[in-house]
């Protein structure tokens, strides 16, 4: 277990790759054996130090959403990160690549809750709390480097836990629609982007996106919180991250639902 200034010392170092868009040596490297629950205390310390400067939060990113992604990181369930208000991008508008130091993107469905949901749930108690959903895109950017220069070990799970999900921004469609008169596992997405043309289908995710909600919400009780009213969930992606170019531009097609348009400047 981490010491509280050994936490500390991780956030300042998230902080300041954040600040100087140079990610840092992976915490997983620094701290040997570091356990699943001190990533998410190096998040929630970095959470708390957010808010205190002036940063509010208004719901959670999933992340590893298949086995495939799970095992090729080291564990056997998903991740959740912090979504911040000032993350929000509008659709059709414009991702400032300054900012950032590798950003990625993927297409996700977006819930807003309208009831709390915590523990144990089933995908109709799940789907029941949810207010409206909507096609979103996650922007990524991870503030941890994918292979420690010293040792050559990867960045695992608990690196990216630790680094709020990668979690950096989030753009939401124009149209909302109620997700219970829509079956979500037979939601298809096209993504363009730098990285080409892909086809993703909403089954990949959990078997249907609102088996995520079930998901987020035993692993957010295992830390002692639950969904609340209003928050804004990001589900997870059929698709792999997909790079961002300066100048190019990353549409989501949703089929009836809509389509995301973000262009990187």
């Amino acid at each position: 277990m981490l010491e509280r200034d050994e936490i500390e010392a991780v956030v300042e170092q998230l902080e300041e790759a954040a600040r100087a868009r140079v990610a840092m040596r992976p915490p997983s490297v620094l701290h040997p054996g570091l356990p699943l629950d001190d990533a998410y205390a190096i998040q929630d310390a970095w959470t708390t130090r957010r808010i205190a400067a002036g940063r509010r939060p208004v719901g959670y990113k999933l992340g590893l959403t298949t086995p495939g992604t799970q095992r090729a990181l080291g564990v056997d369930r998903p991740i959740y990160g912090i979504l911040f208000a000032d993350m929000a991008v509008p659709n059709r508008g414009d991702l400032p690549l300054k900012e950032l130091i590798a950003p990625r993107v993927e297409p996700e469905l977006a819930f807003v809750m309208r009831a709390p949901l915590a523990g144990e749930c089933t995908a109709a108690e799940a789907l029941e709390a949810v207010e409206l959903a909507a096609p979103a895109l996650e922007i990524i950017d991870n503030r941890v480097i994918p292979i420690d220069t010293d040792t050559a070990k990867p960045r695992t799970a608990l690196d990216i836990v630790a680094d709020a999900g990668g979690a950096a921004g989030f753009v939401i469609a124009d149209r909302r629609f109620n997700p219970r008169n829509v079956v979500l596992a037979d939601i298809e997405v096209v993504l363009t982007s730098a990285d080409g043309r892909e086809m993703g289908r909403f089954s990949d995710v959990f078997g249907s996106p609102e088996n995520a909600l079930v998901e987020l919400a035993r692993e957010l009780a295992r830390h002692g919180r639950a969904l609340a009213a209003g928050d804004i969930v990001l589900t997870g992606s059929p698709l792999k991250p997909a790079s961002i170019a300066a100048g190019s531009k990353v549409t989501a097609d949703f089929g009836a639902l809509g389509t995301i348009e973000l262009t990187a400047k």
